[in-house]
């Protein structure tokens, strides 16, 4: 009982702190994000405070279930701490994520004029470059700009009344709000982000019905069947190993197949016939389910034959 509990206590506890830290530290991504050349902004706003919490909070039910996993292996305890360890993993899934969900979707309406005010334009007196074209505003609206093409034969301009080098230097920038925020950071553009992709694609089928949620939560279902590899053998650092590999494989796979890059393993045939298309009503992937409840039941047979066999020989 005092294991369960002590699980129990360092689950809030990583939870609190994660939180805590999750927010300021995403809070002052959002800031670099948001940053313009020229123009000043508070580091810590109440919106990006907000914002970042609620998409830490969303978050962290991906990351706490290896935590507590590590704590097992840590701290191994009875049959209680392996209730202790669902009943966490219940909270996480089942109340933090939608919980969260539904107040950052509220908070999102009632405020999206602040927040849309902070995605202010440009400013006007720096030089901007954008595919070979370098741009420089001449007001604070960016309708006007001087347009100065860098090739061999190229050429000047004055553009007024018109937003197009607004537009391009925007979708140049991304995520980022402006080209020179981006270039000094160095940042490149990736097609796929890990924790991004999985949170949108947990938020998708939260809001589409309680089958679409539940099928996602195959997904942490499989992740709490780890658990059962946390005492597999005598030695933590190839348990620490195991487990680690393992979870952060099931969630790189669970994510990367909803990417562009899948795109055509999705649509084959053998994924929208048979069972498979039956099923495709109530959840968005019955392929994924499918996949997750297969690991599910081979990682928790695989944990229970390991205890038994650990009784048998007395240890």
């Amino acid at each position: 009982m005092k294991k369960a509990l002590k699980l129990f206590l360092a689950y809030f506890g990583w939870l609190i702190a994660g939180m805590i830290i999750g927010t300021f530290f995403y809070s002052l991504y959002l800031h670099s994000l948001r940053l313009i050349s020229g123009m000043s902004a508070p580091v810590f706003s109440r919106e990006t405070l907000i914002v970042s919490f609620f998409i830490v909070a969303q978050t962290l039910p991906f990351i706490t279930g290896f935590l507590m996993i590590a704590y097992r292996i840590r701290h191994p305890g009875n049959f209680l701490q392996l209730i202790a360890f669902i009943l966490v993993q219940f909270i996480s899934w089942c109340i933090l994520f939608p919980v969260t969900n539904h107040f950052e979707g509220q908070y999102l309406d009632n405020h999206r004029t602040a927040l849309i005010q902070n995605a202010g334009p440009l400013s006007e007196g720096y030089f901007r470059d954008v595919d070979g074209d370098v741009y420089y505003f001449l007001n604070k609206n960016n309708s006007s700009a001087v347009k100065i093409d860098t090739s061999e034969e190229g050429t000047t301009e004055v553009i007024t009344d018109n937003w197009t080098a607004f537009g391009q230097l925007s979708a140049a920038a991304l995520p980022y709000k402006d080209i020179l925020i981006k270039d000094s950071f160095n940042a490149k553009s990736s097609a796929y982000s890990f924790l991004g992709t999985l949170l949108a694609v947990a938020k998708r089928d939260l809001m589409r019905g309680w089958t679409y949620w539940l099928g996602f939560l195959s997904l942490a279902l499989v992740l709490t069947s780890i658990y059962a590899l946390s005492g597999i053998t005598a030695w933590r650092i190839a348990n620490y190993s195991m487990c680690g590999i393992l979870y952060g494989a099931v969630l790189f796979w669970n994510g990367f197949f909803w990417t562009p890059d899948m795109t055509y393993f999705r649509n084959l045939n053998f994924m929208h016939a048979g069972l498979f298309n039956y099923f495709k009503q109530w959840t968005s992937s019955p392929f994924m389910v499918f996949i997750n409840l297969i690991l599910t039941l081979i990682l928790t047979t695989v944990g229970i034959v390991s205890v038994i066999i650990k009784k048998k020989r007395g240890r």
